[in-house]
């Protein structure tokens, strides 16, 4: 509290605006409210001038929109309350309006504002394509022929850019790991080992084959209305995003020193191996993971061709060809599922990320039916891989074992994870449990759940 000649209390608080590019950069500012008044000061920290604003007036800080909305009555602003400060990001409250958004801390003395990153300093439309991006492209692609890998890890950086630009020099549409309400698809600064990954977008429209396969089985009446609805979900929704990612992935592509076709770059998600030169690497070429992503949109894109009566489409045509030239998944020495394209030496064989066992779950390409060897050396790679691991691991586990119908082992995963996770260890929790990731953990132990059954 700060007194002033008259002995009228003002307010002082202290906000810290966050931005997580680059993660150190903040702006604080303290901000006066002075009682009985329609002004407010603020000063920087950096120069410490107060200035003078005025609020605007109450009518202008909330309107409301809905249509049966009483003109007569008085609107309110909008209140946030706290029964006390948040001590966790998961406590704090979200208020946006629809295109910046941030996260309330409830702070007294010393308010944080969590915004959106990205999209906050843009201020304009504008063409975010990264001009340097094929270049950086084409020396990477070099340093991976020359089995450089460490290098090329190093180098991938070039690809990522500056925020929210990306160019692949492909055609159709990509995301990557990270996105928010705005729909980011672009990548997110930082180490290739987990921020380069452009096989998002990929994952994402499997699950709109999932949605579509969900009712096609229905007999009844009703069922035959669903199946239609869901046939013209299929034609306009689903299958234009599945002509997009497929038409990127054809692009993407590109053929290897074998005549095979590879991805290039490519890692295998926050995990890295040991390359020839003794050093740690992330970034090779056809990951297990990368292929078997693709290999499930190849095989989704054609079947709702067929249903569509678009298989004499030309990108079906040249998703066939490229089919037979995609890499098969491999056997490791150890008898494990091969997690890159060549056998490298594993530093870490206890590693959260399951990442190359995408074949079995929550893909279709491996079968304890059709590829009883695979499913052996899945089998071998999850007990190689360990129990622990975070919540989502955990949960991928549970679904995986369950595929090998190894119901004992799928329930011992969901019991793992039902245990009291510590707030405090938010940043590490490999002990399986709940955190921030919960609806993912949620949503993907049913899957284990069912398959036990």
């Amino acid at each position: 509290m700060v007194m002033n000649g008259d002995k009228l209390p003002l307010v002082q608080t202290t906000i810290t605006l966050l931005c997580s590019v680059p993660l150190t950069q903040s702006l604080s500012l303290s901000i006066l409210f002075l009682p009985n008044s329609s002004h407010y000061l603020f000063s920087t920290m950096e120069d410490g001038e107060w200035i003078m604003v005025q609020c605007p007036p109450q009518k202008d800080l909330w309107n409301p929109s809905l249509a049966n909305a009483d003109d007569d009555e008085p609107s309110m602003p909008l209140k946030v309350t706290f029964s006390r400060s948040a001590k966790y990001w998961t406590d704090a409250i979200p208020i946006g309006n629809g295109r910046l958004g941030a996260m309330i801390w409830g702070g007294i003395q010393s308010e944080v504002l969590q915004l959106n990153e990205d999209t906050l300093w843009t201020g304009i439309p504008g063409n975010y394509t990264d001009k340097n991006a094929p270049e950086a492209l084409a020396e990477v692609r070099k340093l991976v022929d020359d089995r450089k890998y460490s290098e090329a890890t190093t180098a991938a950086l070039k690809l990522l850019g500056p925020p929210g630009e990306v160019n692949y020099d492909a055609n159709g549409w990509v995301a990557h790991h990270v996105s928010d309400l705005w729909a980011k698809t672009s990548t997110y600064r930082g180490p290739a080992v987990w921020a380069l990954w452009p096989m998002g977008g990929a994952w994402l429209c499997t699950h709109l084959w999932e949605h579509y396969t969900y009712t096609t089985d229905k007999e009844t009446a009703c069922g035959r209305n669903i199946v239609e609805g869901r046939k013209e979900f299929l034609k306009n929704k689903a299958y234009p995003l599945l002509e997009g990612c497929t038409s990127f992935l054809l692009d993407w592509l590109i053929e290897g020193p074998g005549g095979l076709l590879e991805t290039n770059p490519s890692t295998s998600p926050e995990h890295m191996f040991i390359a020839s030169d003794q050093k740690r690497a992330s970034v090779s070429y056809s990951s297990t993971m990368d292929i078997s992503i693709i290999k499930e949109v190849f095989s989704i894109v054609i079947s709702a061709a067929e249903i569509l009566g678009r298989q004499d489409d030309a990108i079906i045509k040249r998703v066939f060809e490229s089919q037979s030239k995609l890499p098969p998944i491999k056997i490791a020495r150890d008898g494990s599922i091969m997690e890159w394209a060549e056998d490298f030496q594993d530093p870490d064989v206890h590693h959260w990320h399951v990442s190359h066992l995408f074949g079995l779950f929550p893909g279709h390409t491996i079968n304890i039916e059709k590829t009883p060897n695979l499913c052996k050396a899945v089998n071998y790679s999850l007990i190689k891989r360990g129990d622990e691991g975070p919540g989502w691991s955990t949960t991928w586990k549970a679904a995986l074992w369950a595929r090998l119908h190894n119901s004992e082992h799928a329930y011992r995963m969901i019991k793992h994870l039902v245990v009291l996770a510590d707030p405090e260890q938010e940043a590490v929790g490999f002990e399986g449990g709940l955190h921030s990731h919960g609806i993912e953990c949620a949503l993907g132990t049913v899957q284990g759940i069912l398959f036990k059954h």
